[in-house]
């Protein structure tokens, strides 16, 4: 059976179905889009990638859509000064999450969480980081996927304890933290 194709128009039309949004902020996208999808069409994915790929496409194709949207209705946003920020980029199970919390564990810094990532649109109060719905809704999910495969956090921890001693042990010296700074990561991500 033949490899189901992505088209660039299509995921841009199920985008603005999904939104009910017509205009992006510009098509500077299109490019890196369409070379994207060819390679992807290269391919012999199975239809799951297939359909996982088409999912996060249509997915930033509508935060882009919403983004755009926003901005224009606070175009005082595009004012406000950026100053140094901070870009965390790897390729998986290489430390970037590790690092952004461990960014995030600064008082005076903030990184996102995965749910701002996954649904930026519009931005959250600061008040409410925990309590917006995006954010109650993505525990909710993360929290199903945890019972239903525990063994996961599990592996994961017990391949640092059988490395490190402990995972303590391994933040402390491996990554050289400060036990204060251990403190604030381990209440931000224990509570």
């Amino acid at each position: 059976m033949a490899q189901q194709q992505l088209v660039a128009d299509e995921l841009i039309e199920e985008a603005q179905r999904t939104t009910g949004l017509q205009r992006f902020d510009s098509d500077s996208f299109r490019e890196g889009l369409e070379i994207f999808l060819a390679d992807v069409n290269k391919g012999q994915a199975p239809e799951a990638a297939i359909a996982r790929v088409r999912g996060d496409v249509v997915g930033a194709l509508a935060n882009r859509l919403k983004t755009t949207a926003y901005l224009e209705q606070q175009p005082q946003m595009l004012q406000r000064p950026i100053e140094r920020p901070v870009f965390v980029f790897g390729i998986p199970r290489t430390g970037t999450t590790l690092l952004s919390n461990l960014l995030a564990a600064d008082p005076a810094r903030r990184s996102p969480l995965t749910w701002e990532i996954d649904d930026p649109v519009p931005p959250p109060a600061k008040d409410a980081l925990y309590t917006d719905p995006r954010a109650l809704a993505r525990l909710d999910m993360e929290r199903k996927m945890l019972a239903a495969r525990p063994e996961y956090i599990l592996a994961s921890l017990g391949a640092i304890e059988a490395r490190h001693g402990s995972v303590r042990k391994y933040l402390l010296d491996e990554l050289a933290l400060e036990p204060a700074l251990l403190e604030r990561l381990r209440e931000r991500l224990l509570t």
